[in-house]
């Protein structure tokens, strides 16, 4: 698995994070750890070089935790976390989430309702990643 630190220090470095998510995740790194792992156990495979794969795994991910999040098990920042945790622990994953980085901001407006709830909530905080960052 991974630790607190190590998952902080990779989102700077990688610069996937705002002072606002390192914040976040002083406050619930164990129970999106705990989902990231369920999560990872039941995300399908990405294929090879599978575009339309590497996006179904995603959003099966993202609907993972999006029902977790609707049954109180898990809240939506947990869930936030839990996405960015997977794009540490696993190369599968983090070429899904690529994908969806790369497709996620040109979906139709009247697409974007049909994505899972934190898969939106996902490109609403990519947006915010242009903002500086503060230091740790």
């Amino acid at each position: 698995m991974i630790s607190k630190e190590t998952f902080i220090a990779w989102l700077y470095e990688h610069g996937k994070i705002t002072a606002d998510l390192e914040f976040d995740i002083h406050d619930c790194f164990d129970a999106a750890l705990d989902a990231a792992t369920e999560a990872l156990a039941n995300m399908p495979g990405i294929g090879i070089m599978s575009s339309k794969r590497r996006l179904e795994s995603f959003f099966a991910v993202c609907r993972y935790l999006d029902d977790k999040i609707e049954k109180g098990s898990l809240d939506p920042t947990e869930g936030m976390v839990a996405l960015n945790i997977l794009r540490v622990l696993s190369p599968a994953f983090r070429k899904a989430i690529t994908e969806f980085d790369h497709q996620g901001p040109n979906t139709p407006p009247e697409q974007r309702e049909a994505l899972p709830q934190i898969a939106r909530d996902y490109l609403d905080a990519s947006r915010d990643l242009s903002a500086p960052l503060v230091a740790g």
